[in-house]
């Protein structure tokens, strides 16, 4: 009964491509990833499972509302070859929705900056402030007061 809402910024709710990549004998003998990082390969069903029950207790507590997903809008640099930058989507949009709630895809936004909002006029930042008021209102039931 305490949740009241969350906000996920690059957040790889189906998986991550790029940890997927490092399943592979080229890139997994040469590069380890952490066992946390592992967990997040794309697809994997413990992934399926946390999302879908994440939807049904989001929707059980009449939440939607409160939900956001933020997706990252341009690939980032995880490094380079002879001076070439190697770019990659570190959790590309349609890993990035949780299913429920809102989705907001953020043009020119890379993985790094996903979470810092430029301005107080920043989508982001007008976004969640408008999702912890009203999570402030309903907790003292009153709609129309401010945090």
């Amino acid at each position: 009964e305490s949740f009241r809402g969350a906000v996920f910024f690059g957040t790889p709710h189906r998986g991550s491509p790029l940890a997927s990549a490092f399943d592979r004998p080229v890139l997994g003998t040469t590069l380890k990833l952490s066992a946390a990082v592992s967990e997040l390969s794309y697809g994997a069903a413990h992934l399926e499972k946390l999302d879908e029950d994440f939807q049904r207790i989001v929707r059980s507590l009449h939440i939607e509302d409160e939900i956001l997903s933020f997706a990252e809008g341009i690939s980032t640099q995880i490094g380079g070859v002879r001076g070439v930058p190697l770019m990659t989507y570190i959790v590309p949009p349609e890993t990035a929705f949780a299913g429920v709630g809102h989705f907001e895809f953020i043009p020119g936004v890379d993985h790094i900056r996903i979470c810092k909002p430029l301005t107080s006029l920043d989508k982001r930042y007008t976004l969640i402030r408008d999702v912890i008021a009203r999570s402030c209102a309903k907790n003292h039931g009153n709609p129309s007061s401010p945090i």
